[in-house]
């Protein structure tokens, strides 16, 4: 390969030995400018563990009646995981239901007797005292009627709270629930189910002082995991341990949520964060 011709502006040309010092200097910057801006990436060992794990209980008190699930077992979201005796609060709903239709009946009939009055007043048969005292007694029926019916939404409200579904697809870690089983939640509310979000994991690593001056919440990072990578974004960074001297640096855990996608992925599962030392988009 022959080298390249120079020339000055004052019209010299370089001899062959000026030449190839020049090239060697081109070949030397353009190298070095390559090689600055050539992203430079750590890797750093993380472990795969479920994003969301949530508890779950009802929030009415009352007698297990039915238990839907086991643990270990995947559902789907609306799956019903849990049922409770039935009995009272089906009984709570007739009871309400009955006494508005008494409260209605009683409530029409107060209707119609003002109905009477305000006639009569009208033809000044019937004094402001006596309208007065029958526009009262409607007002009572009527608020009697809407108070019951309140009641039926809270019945009914009662009895949606005794079957305990599924918030989204995943995963009964553990079950402490059974039937016959007396839940009460008037002080805490027990925990009856660790229930697992299988549809997104996070991989959790600890990340050295130096390095974490380059990641920030909502920053992408590729996720290694079984030989395959997948995107993730940071999602949670928090101070492990405070740095105590030079040769004891401050530590930190970043948590990095990815979709599982098609991979099979299970919590406890090694995976790789590969850092950008350059900087995160």
């Amino acid at each position: 390969m022959g080298l390249p011709s120079f020339a000055r502006n004052d019209g010299h040309i370089f001899s062959r030995g000026e030449r190839m010092k020049l090239f060697v200097i081109v070949v030397y910057i353009s190298s070095l400018l390559l090689s600055i801006n050539v992203a430079q990436a750590t890797e750093l060992p993380a472990i795969l563990h479920y994003a969301q794990v949530v508890e779950l209980g009802v929030p009415v008190s009352g007698v297990v009646g039915k238990v839907h699930v086991a643990d270990g077992q995947h559902i789907n979201k609306g799956h019903i995981i849990l049922e409770l005796d039935e009995t009272p609060f089906l009984a709570e709903m007739n009871k309400t239901e009955a006494e508005i239709r008494r409260l209605a009946a009683e409530r029409d009939e107060a209707k119609k007797a003002l109905d009477r009055d305000l006639e009569l007043y009208e033809r000044m048969v019937l004094s402001t005292v006596d309208l007065d005292k029958r526009k009262l007694d409607f007002v009572r029926a009527d608020s009697l009627y809407q108070s019951e019916q309140a009641q039926l939404s809270l019945a009914k409200y009662h009895y949606a709270g005794s079957k305990l579904h599924a918030p989204f697809d995943g995963l009964i870690i553990s079950s402490n629930a059974y039937p016959g089983m007396a839940v009460h939640v008037d002080l805490k509310p027990p925990v009856l189910f660790l229930f697992a979000n299988t549809m997104q994991f996070s991989a959790e690593s600890d990340v050295p002082a130096d390095k974490i001056m380059n990641i920030s919440i909502g920053d992408s990072i590729d996720v290694l995991v079984a030989g395959r990578k997948r995107p993730g974004k940071v999602n949670n960074i928090t101070m492990t341990s405070e740095g105590r001297s030079l040769s004891q640096p401050s530590q930190y855990r970043i948590k990095v949520l990815l979709d599982p996608g098609d991979i099979g992925l299970l919590p406890g599962q090694p995976a790789t964060l590969i850092i950008d030392d350059n900087g995160q988009q």
